[in-house]
């Protein structure tokens, strides 16, 4: 099962359609395509109705499957408005941990409430950098709206990877995606990586392309479908965070950062368990001195106890003198850091590029 599930993926990552499983997901793409559109039409009739929070929601999300960077920029987007005076709570589906069907809370803004199997990654992750935020988590994404808006008093909702979930009315739908192939293979799930239709950006009410170096044209897609302004940001690597952080219960201010020098002319060691993990070990490339040993994952593993004896000893046998991963996967090892090696997370922003004032914009369209 694990190596047809490879294979698949594989295939849906394919810039060529052409391959020995495309005819199997070429008719299961046609049926998910249909599936779609009566959803679309219970929507647009009324049928399936919406859900309203009693505070307005921003929902940031893709038309593509994989890491267009929500998660940075749920913690971008909450910065800018709190610094704007407004309160934020931060609703997660929570995927991956054991909360999101009945929900909770992650962070009451002040402490740390739950961990990385009862919140999932990404929601705790977000808790950690966002001191003074309120994170709750549930699959009905209204019920952790519902829980912020109550025992916080938030004024303004951001729902985290939020643009399929259309139970929840939102008052802005920000859409991302990556400015080199913003539509990923091009192809519908499961043939490809797109999970609705490039008409889906109708919907939308702004468009940010990440990844992006300022000078890429407007998506054809959104040419075509979408309207409102377009943004672009890129990545931008801050410093390092030591794993330990990430096993901490409470957060009085954001983790301290090693500068990028710090591993600068030494001989590391990397893993990452995210949706480009290739990405990530290039990210690393002009601040390690030598990568000596680096291994991925699939995005969101759940790491044993035995893998990660065995990538410290992996690291050690490569004669590395440090381990670097992601944040979100550091989250996953809940504060994990050997006495032999030393681990960091590589802490990375978002940089944007000039033009159209996002604080502005999402300030307009939410009526603050």
């Amino acid at each position: 099962m694990a190596k047809f599930s490879d294979a698949v993926q594989t295939q849906m990552n394919r810039d060529n359609p052409r391959g020995p499983l495309s005819p199997l997901l070429s008719a299961a793409s046609q049926g998910y395509r249909g599936a779609l559109a009566v959803r679309e039409k219970l929507f647009s009739t009324g049928v399936i109705k919406q859900k309203k929070a009693r505070v307005p929601v921003l929902s940031i999300g893709n038309l593509t499957l994989g890491g267009t960077g929500k998660t940075p920029m749920a913690i971008h987007v909450a910065h800018l408005l709190s610094h704007a005076g407004l309160k934020v709570g931060i609703a997660s589906r929570g995927y991956g941990g054991s909360m999101q069907k009945i929900g909770g809370i992650v962070s009451d803004g002040q402490n740390l409430l739950s961990t990385a199997s009862q919140a999932g990654d990404e929601p705790l992750l977000m808790a950690i950098k966002l001191p003074g935020v309120p994170v709750a988590v549930a699959a009905e994404r209204a019920l952790a709206a519902g829980l912020l808006a109550d025992r916080f008093g938030v004024d303004l909702v951001i729902l985290d990877d939020g643009f399929q979930h259309r139970r929840l009315y939102r008052d802005c739908d920000l859409l991302l995606a990556d400015a080199k192939k913003p539509l990923g293979s091009g192809r519908l799930f499961p043939a490809g990586t797109l999970r609705e239709p490039a008409t889906a950006a109708e919907r939308a009410h702004a468009l940010v392309l990440t990844r992006s170096d300022g000078s890429e044209p407007v998506p054809a897609f959104w040419t075509e479908y979408g309207h409102g302004p377009v943004f672009r940001c890129r990545h931008e690597p801050l410093g390092f965070t030591e794993s330990a952080v990430f096993g901490l219960s409470a957060h009085a201010s954001p983790p301290a950062l090693l500068p990028l020098s710090h591993i600068q002319n030494r001989p590391v060691a990397a893993f990452s368990a995210i949706a480009g993990n290739a990405g990530f070990f290039e990210a690393l490339a002009p601040f390690a001195g030598r990568l000596v040993f680096s291994k991925g994952f699939r995005d969101h593993h759940a790491f044993t106890e035995k893998e990660i004896k065995e990538l410290a000893l992996a690291a050690l046998k490569a004669g590395a003198t440090a381990i670097v991963t992601t944040e979100k996967d550091c989250v996953r090892l809940n504060g994990w850091s050997p006495d032999e090696i030393p681990v960091l997370a590589l802490s990375v922003g978002l940089l944007f590029h000039p033009g159209p004032d996002l604080g502005q914009f999402l300030r307009e369209r939410l009526g603050f």
